[in-house]
């Protein structure tokens, strides 16, 4: 980036402005030959600025408005670049075939296999024999009989969009404990979940997944990650939960 005092391009003091809803904004003005003016365009897209040129009716100057938030105004070079954050907490529906549901998997062995052989066709209704004492069989043999072999869950999928100049700190884009097990207050610390979508967190354990990350045209990146809800994921796949 052009630096104050240059021969060809000046300048002139920076403006502050500053709110709640946005931060800080820093608004930087350049006055130079049109040439060099121009040649500050590829650094300032690839970091993610907001800028206007206008260049004079007669005369070889240009004058350069650039705005910026946060940190982004050229006074510390290792400045945090990160533009905006976005949180969600969405659902994510899932089938799941009905001998997984935890009724299922509580009925004895045998009523079990009359079942599944029901199921599949291998077997007829008037042969299955359930169980004495099998409480829930009855009820699965029935939903079998009207065709519901599946039913759906509702999964919560915590995810936070990120978008950065090409200068930010990858630590979010990492792959570090990539399907690893987060416990609800390990991620609320690990991640700095903000008070407005923490409320929504339901109890659990939740699973992190592979980021996304993509290059935007301006020349900036958007990171998305995401942690997947469940009451409970296997330490034995995933190893140890990770607590705060």
């Amino acid at each position: 980036m052009i630096r104050k005092g240059n021969v060809t391009v000046i300048e002139q003091d920076r403006e502050i402005e500053w709110n709640s809803t946005t931060g800080y904004r820093s608004t930087r003005k350049f006055r130079g030959l049109k040439d060099d003016i121009l040649g500050m365009v590829p650094a300032m897209r690839q970091a993610g600025y907001t800028f206007r040129i206008s260049p004079d009716e007669d005369g070889p100057m240009s004058e350069c408005v650039m705005t910026a938030p946060d940190a982004q105004d050229g006074a510390d070079p290792n400045a945090e670049t990160e533009i905006t954050t976005i949180w969600t907490v969405a659902g994510n529906d899932i089938e799941k075939d009905i001998e997984s549901h935890p009724d299922w998997i509580d009925l004895a062995q045998s009523s079990r296999e009359n079942l599944r052989d029901f199921k599949n066709g291998s077997k007829k209704e008037g042969d299955v024999v359930l169980a004495e004492g099998d409480t829930n069989a009855e009820a699965f043999k029935t939903l079998i009989k009207a065709g519901t072999t599946s039913y759906t869950i509702s999964q919560i999928v915590v995810q936070r969009t990120m978008t950065v100049a090409p200068t930010y700190d990858t630590g979010a884009a990492s792959m570090t404990n990539v399907n690893r097990i987060y416990s609800k207050a390990g991620l609320t610390s690990a991640e700095s979940i903000p008070g407005t979508i923490f409320f929504s967190l339901l109890a659990g354990y939740y699973l992190k997944r592979t980021p996304t990350i993509t290059q935007q045209a301006n020349g900036s990146y958007q990171i998305t990650n995401e942690w997947w809800h469940a009451d409970t994921w296997s330490t034995l796949l995933y190893g140890d939960v990770i607590e705060a």
